[in-house]
């Protein structure tokens, strides 16, 4: 076995003749596993880069084609049957085909010279990854449209409305308004919140649509609570070396391998390097000679559920204004392997999953029963001409701000915020992508179909999109945050990240300016554990809990905490799981008469919304006691709820690490998990493919970390930055550092498959620099078939 997998792993030195290329190409690999392409055309930088992504990440192109397609299921079993008609309900491939048609020639061909690099290394028939074995499978060739229909899928995780739209549809149903207003802090008061859509009738269903969204978040990492990521730039005129400086770390969920691969590109005009997303040939974020660009997600609001009426005497039409339109429908056939042993078990006869569409959009209620009604769900990433990858790609070649504003208007999904530097000392911020513009409402729950006051109108245009450009304070600060104050004329989101991030960035920036802003500064600020959220709830806590004279120790320790989550913080630690316990005691006795069964999961979903910036308004709130126990004929103040839910945190603590206080360091509760897909099921190989490692941080802190409690090992992150990347925009030689999160390659026999885990957890960074020849550790030369043959 063990000759196997080294026979496995790609060959990554020498010289090999290849189909495809126009001219011989360079790989030069670092010692760090980042490859340097160099060719002669662009085509040929886009086919090398399929080609090293199928050398470094084949079974990870496999898994993201399955995923996209919705076709888990053929190879892990009935157990991943929801996810793959989910996706196929939401057709991904076949509105990538219709992307497809919509990019311009030279896009295009960049994603068929791609899907041919990747053909060219399946072609050379090599032994497979070791996971292919494991599940008996061998790759198909890879098409251009898979690319798209993968893009999709990384859209869809920034586009997290639908299930916003949907727990708070239920939410306000099920609720009085004052929880509301604290729950939903941006719910606009007074404003309506009556449709015909029985909540209670129609709860197991909307529970089994939480329990897809669980799953897509936990087990494929699609999704997650603000989903987006810190990027600032600062302009020359506050750098200690007068250049911009550009900074970001996108926040996905965790995974082995990363979603990104680093890489350097050099072709005939093409000249970037950054990171690049596998699956498609592009540096998504990164710098070319005269421009750097980093992205956050703007969390705006591009989904909206809708309810259709179905005609009672012909259940194949809804309504549409004042006509009966005819439901689209096909039928999507879903194998399923069977249980293992096979031999033990039946096969698995396929599953037939009829789909529905209407113009609105899929329906996504056919995915669970129970439903009352069809419920349909309008995103822009199919309902408008999808023109995106255009936009990815003519970034590659933009020279200036006109230039770059103009590649980004073509941008629909997701809609993001684009941070811009250039040697030319400009340092911008552009909004991009589609977001919709409703005839009458915002979007913030279901709507009736049929009634045209509800249709969408169009989208705001490029030209009004939130935009900067030098802005007068010199620095630019984007962390999910509201990107534009309310004299805007369009509605974007009611959905943005609390602002503890931006502020602490912020923050940080100021303390660093009089002195000039360096890339140490850049460093110190990505590796920054402060949550000021947190220290603010923390603080407005202790000062109404009094004193308790039993955890004088404790509480001491709690004053004199300065906010900062680092690992070795003892202090962090008591206060997160204090104010955790804390939002259990606040917020789930009043949810208690819904605290059964199948809702559980419900409030469950509505509970992991609540962050410290509910808890403090609920601590706050005159009008409604959340610390009385509703349970009891008693009226509690909060220094009940606070000193219960206080000795509840010692108590787990002591449960996790024993009575002494100084194993309580936050790095020894809670940990970054590298979850391998899908081995890290199996408990036999679970230590083989995954990857575990201390981390400090919270949702609120600039190095992010969201975490799931586990009774027995403490607090698991798997949600966080998935690389980071500083680049300082010199004319001549510019600095560019980078760190991803576990490694270049994912075979687990590389050198490379782990080896940037521990950096990445010390915030540490490599550089990447045009001049790769002093560290140049592995070099492969790609020659041309037909050159070949002429030499001899």
């Amino acid at each position: 076995m063990l000759r196997y997998l080294e026979s496995s792993l790609p060959e990554v030195e020498g010289n090999k003749v290849i189909e495809g290329i126009d001219s011989t190409v360079s790989i030069s690999r670092d010692n760090h596993g980042v490859a340097y392409i160099e060719a002669e055309s662009d085509h040929d930088v886009y086919f090398t880069m399929g080609y090293v992504h199928a050398q470094d990440r084949l079974w990870q192109l496999e898994i993201q084609r399955r995923i996209a397609k919705g076709r888990l299921s053929e190879i892990f079993g009935k157990a991943y049957l929801d996810y793959d008609i989910w996706m196929r309900t939401l057709k991904l491939k076949s509105a990538a085909q219709d992307a497809l048609l919509k990019l311009n020639p030279e896009a295009r061909a960049s994603l068929q010279a791609y899907a041919s690099g990747v053909n060219a290394f399946l072609s050379q028939n090599q032994p497979l990854p070791p996971e292919f074995k494991v599940f008996g499978i061998t790759p198909e060739k890879w098409e251009e449209v898979d690319s798209l229909a993968w893009y999709k899928v990384f859209a869809l995780g920034f586009s997290q409305s639908m299930w916003a739209e949907t727990e708070f549809y239920a939410a306000q149903k099920m609720l009085p308004t004052e929880q509301l207003s604290v729950l939903f802090p941006s719910y606009p008061e007074g404003a309506p919140v009556n449709v015909e859509f029985d909540v209670e009738q129609n709860k197991d269903a909307l529970v089994s649509l939480l329990n897809i969204k669980e799953g897509l978040e936990e087990d494929l990492q699609i999704g997650g609570e603000y989903v987006g990521s810190n990027a600032w730039a600062v302009s020359g005129q506050h750098t200690k070396d007068g250049v911009p400086i550009i900074a970001a770390d996108p926040h996905m969920g965790l995974q082995a391998p990363s979603f990104w691969y680093v890489v350097s590109q050099k072709g005939k005009k093409l000249n970037v390097s950054g990171m690049s997303l596998v699956g498609l040939p592009l540096v998504i974020f990164g710098k070319n000679e005269k421009i750097a660009w980093a992205g956050t997600s703007m969390t705006a609001d591009t989904q909206d559920l809708f309810y259709e009426k179905v005609d009672p005497s012909n259940t194949k039409k809804y309504l549409d204004g004042d006509q009966w339109r005819e439901f689209e429908t096909r039928t999507e056939k879903i194998l399923i392997k069977e249980e293992s042993p096979a031999f033990l078990n039946e096969k698995i006869q396929p599953v037939e999953v009829e789909v529905r569409s209407t113009v609105r959009g899929p329906i996504i209620s056919d995915v669970v029963s129970g439903f009352d009604y069809p419920v349909s769900l309008s995103w822009t990433s199919l309902q408008f001409d999808d023109t995106t990858y255009n936009a990815l790609f003519e970034l590659s070649y933009a020279q200036n701000w006109d230039e770059f504003k103009q590649a980004l208007s073509q941008m629909v999904a997701p809609t993001l915020n684009l941070l811009y530097a250039d040697t030319d000392d400009n340092i911008g911020f552009l909004g991009a992508g589609a977001i919709p513009i409703r005839n009458t409402g915002d979007g913030r729950f279901p709507v009736p179909g049929w009634e045209a006051q509800h249709k969408w109108i169009g989208v705001i245009p490029a030209e009004h999109m939130p935009m900067s450009l030098n802005p007068e304070n010199g620095y630019i600060v984007s962390a999910n945050n509201k990107v534009i104050d309310d004299s805007y004329p369009y509605f974007i989101s009611h959905d943005w990240a609390p602002p503890s991030r931006a502020q602490r960035i912020e923050q940080l920036l100021q303390q660093n300016l009089p002195n000039g802003v360096s890339m140490e500064n850049m460093q110190n600020m990505q590796a920054d554990t402060v949550d000021l959220g947190m220290y603010s709830t923390l603080n407005q806590a202790l000062d109404m809990l009094g004193t308790l004279p039993q955890h004088e120790e404790v509480i001491s320790l709690l004053r004199a905490w300065d906010g900062d989550m680092s690992k070795d913080s003892v202090a962090g630690s008591i206060a997160y799981i204090w104010l955790e316990l804390l939002s259990g005691e606040l917020f789930q006795d009043d949810l208690a008469d819904y605290w059964n069964g199948r809702t559980k999961r419900f409030i469950n979903s509505i509970h992991d919304r609540i962050g410290f910036e509910h808890i403090q308004l609920a601590l706050a709130d005159k009008a409604y006691n959340w610390c009385d126990y509703r349970s009891t004929k008693t009226v509690e103040s909060c220094n009940v709820a606070l000193a219960k839910s206080l000795e509840s945190a010692l108590k787990r603590l002591k449960k996790l690490k024993g009575s002494n206080m100084n194993n309580w360091k936050w790095g020894e509760l809670h940990y970054s998990v590298y979850a391998h897909m899908p081995l890290s099921e199996f408990r036999m190989l679970q230590g083989f493919f995954e990857r575990r490692q201390p981390a400090g941080g919270t949702p609120g802190s600039i190095n992010v970390s969201n975490a799931r409690f586990d009774q027995s090992k403490g607090y698991a992150q798997n949600f966080g930055a998935g690389f980071r990347q500083i680049i300082q925009m010199n004319m001549t030689e510019k600095q560019h550092l980078y760190m991803n999160s576990m490694g270049q390659s994912s075979h687990i026999m590389s050198e490379h498959y782990d080896d940037m885990v521990l950096p990445f957890a010390n915030v540490e960074y490599y550089s990447l620099t045009s001049d790769f020849s002093s560290n140049t550790q592995k070099v492969l030369i790609l020659t041309p078939a037909e050159k070949q043959g002429s030499a001899k």
